[in-house]
């Protein structure tokens, strides 16, 4: 049984040849003249990842930004309490932290940070304090 429809690359959108199996949705892989093998099936599904993957990875470069920050407040300048707004010069943003945890009866959340977390003194005033905890 022959269909007159023409199938076509779901990543080029070259003609797949007639003879074909009926559920192959790509080209088949190629040599190209430079040695490398060009696969239409491995490009489409890489590019579909690319975007989650580009995404974690600048979620990641921003944790690892907030712990050097941190450490070098902590460990080298010794700073131990620290206004929130100069905190927040310095580049921290309170909305990456990795978790919250709300403090017992106050409406106020101790924010988790690499190897640090910050807890609420005052309206203003942050404390920084190193933890050993698995994240």
């Amino acid at each position: 049984m022959e269909t007159s429809e023409i199938r076509k690359c779901k990543y080029c959108d070259e003609i797949l040849p007639k003879n074909s199996h009926g559920l192959r949705t790509f080209c088949q892989n190629k040599l190209e003249s430079d040695g490398s093998i060009k696969s239409c099936k491995d490009d489409y599904n890489n590019a579909s990842k690319k975007p989650k993957y580009n995404m974690l990875k600048g979620w990641c470069m921003k944790q690892w930004t907030f712990y050097l920050i941190l450490k070098l407040l902590y460990e080298r300048r010794k700073v131990r309490e620290i206004e929130m707004t100069e905190l927040a010069n310095y580049g921290i943003d309170f909305n990456y932290s990795l978790f919250r945890e709300k403090v017992k009866g106050e409406n106020k959340f101790v924010l988790y940070y690499l190897q640090y977390y910050l807890l609420p003194i005052s309206e203003t005033k942050i404390k920084i304090v190193k933890h050993d905890r698995t994240i």
